[in-house]
């Protein structure tokens, strides 16, 4: 249970950082 908790705060944080370098377009 704690690991997929930590699966999905993981992959927002990803999210969270793929929009900001979309947002600065560093791709």
């Amino acid at each position: 249970m704690i690991h997929l908790f930590l699966l999905g705060e993981i992959s927002i944080l990803w999210g969270a950082l793929e929009l900001d370098c979309m947002q600065v377009t560093c791709h």
